[in-house]
């Protein structure tokens, strides 16, 4: 099957689209679904249903969540999860050498969509504390908003990690899992890595969207 936001070629029972991270929606067949859907509404309040809906927005609706984010965390995202993405790359060159291109891009994409959904994550949180969000555009200094996520993130980390909240916590694995089962289903060449490989790359992924989240923490200090 293929997304139908960006035309990408996705497996058949694919929540989300690997490569533009598009929500694809089936269409519900028996009463048990419907039934799942109502309680699912009826849940709304719940830290998750927040972020799934920021994460499964689009157009004027995802528009609105980006006018909350500032300019400098974009840049900071981008050099983040490449960084770390060449690093790992450049740590494990043996074994992902033999990988074909497709599946190095597709690793390096789910960095990127890791990172990001951890910064969705919080302002899902900040959204339930307040609906009412400042807009931050081109208001934060680049430099400050770095220099302040990496004393958070990495400076002070064993600290900041002590105030993430359990159902961040839980909400974060979720996505975890659904990352990586994504992952394997768009590139199968790794599931031929070593067991201690394919455990690393799911670790790395949760730190990914604990530094985006820790992006979001850095950034409500300039609101």
């Amino acid at each position: 099957m293929h997304c139908t936001n960006c035309g990408a070629n996705i497996p058949e029972d694919s929540k989300f689209c690997h490569n533009c991270g598009e929500s694809i929606k089936t269409t519900p067949k028996t009463t048990k679904t419907k039934k799942a859907a109502k309680t699912s509404k009826e849940k709304t309040n719940s830290l998750f249903d927040r972020f799934a809906e920021i994460y499964n927005s689009r157009d004027e609706e995802r528009d609105k969540y980006i006018r909350l984010t500032s300019s400098s965390f974009w840049e900071l995202l981008d050099r983040v999860h490449s960084n770390l993405f060449e690093t790992y790359i450049t740590n494990n060159k043996d074994p992902l050498n033999k990988l074909p291109y497709k599946a190095i891009e597709g690793l390096k994409d789910t960095y990127y969509w890791s990172m990001l959904s951890g910064y969705w994550f919080w302002v899902a949180e900040a959204i339930r504390k307040s609906e009412n969000l400042k807009s931050l555009g081109d208001g934060v200094d680049l430099d400050q908003l770095i220099k302040t996520w990496q004393e958070l993130a990495i400076d002070k980390y064993r600290e900041s990690i002590k105030l993430v909240s359990n159902e961040v916590f839980a909400g974060m694995q979720i996505m975890v899992d659904h990352q990586m089962k994504q992952f394997l289903d768009i590139s199968p060449a790794i599931k031929e890595l070593a067991n201690d490989i394919i455990e690393e790359i799911k670790t790395n992924l949760q730190y990914m969207i604990i530094l985006g989240y820790f992006g979001g923490v850095a950034e409500s200090k300039f609101r």
